[in-house]
């Protein structure tokens, strides 16, 4: 017989009913004692990763828990990014779609805004974000709802953070081809320029990201300049180099 949920749903260590709720692993459990335990496997599945612990053998719960949450992550990349892309015709069907992405969207950038260290050095985790997450998102960039394009925003700039050197590529066509695209497009609402230039603002106040932007892009024969791109374009915006009819047009959307 199965037991009831409790207020925070069934204990992670051992799946009884859980009344307490673990703040620092943000998982329900239903004692004190699988409360230490679980601190044990989470602990271990991080140094693990580091080398900080290589005579701790990982249990074999926190190694399925592991790969439980990996593959609830390319589910919910499944469902949010990988959905039906043909624009659907009843407008009810159309909003609950849309709410649907949305809340996919927040799923996925509660995940990558403090990845723990198993995450950021597992195969299977950055796998799922070059071959499925990083398409959608591409997708979503373009996008007209303000919400999704903001949410795609806030991820990429995560991925930025704690992946760029696993996505070269995807963010050579972020920067060139999207976001450097809609800041000097006259048609891109205020609200899309806004949040680009934000991005370009949290990265101006890291020097290691636009030093490594420089070398991996400027610096490379392959590649355009970006560096130089973002600097032009981000100057002409600080001059007012705009025409009155971009100028309208920004302040009427």
């Amino acid at each position: 017989m199965s037991l009831p949920a409790g207020r925070f749903g069934w204990c992670i260590v051992c799946r009884n009913t859980a009344n307490i709720f673990d703040t620092e692993t943000q998982h329900p459990v239903c004692s004190t004692e699988c409360q230490k335990k679980h601190m044990v496997e989470c602990s271990a599945l991080d140094s693990s990763q580091d080398g900080t612990s290589p005579n701790f053998v990982i249990s074999e719960e926190a190694e399925t828990a592991l790969q439980d949450a990996i593959l609830v992550f390319r589910s919910i990349v499944k469902l949010s990014v990988e959905g039906e892309k043909k624009p659907e015709s009843d407008k009810q069907i159309s909003y609950y779609v849309i709410r649907a992405q949305i809340i996919g969207l927040e799923l996925i950038l509660a995940i990558l805004e403090k990845p723990k260290p198993s995450f950021l050095a597992k195969k299977e985790f950055i796998w799922i974000i070059k071959n499925h997450l990083c398409d959608g998102l591409l997708r979503y960039s373009v996008s007209n709802e303000r919400e999704i394009f903001s949410l795609v925003v806030s991820i990429f700039f995560c991925l930025f953070t704690h992946f760029r050197k696993y996505l070269k590529n995807v963010i050579k066509v972020f920067l060139e081809t999207i976001f450097l695209k809609l800041l000097e497009s006259s048609n891109t609402s205020y609200h899309h320029k806004h949040l680009i230039l934000s991005v370009f603002d949290k990265i101006s106040q890291n020097t290691m990201m636009l030093l490594e932007i420089f070398i991996n892009y400027d610096c490379d024969v392959g590649q355009l300049d970006i560096s130089k791109q973002i600097v032009e374009s981000l100057s002409k915006i600080a001059n007012g180099k705009l025409a009155k009819t971009e100028h309208k047009s920004m302040i009427n959307s």
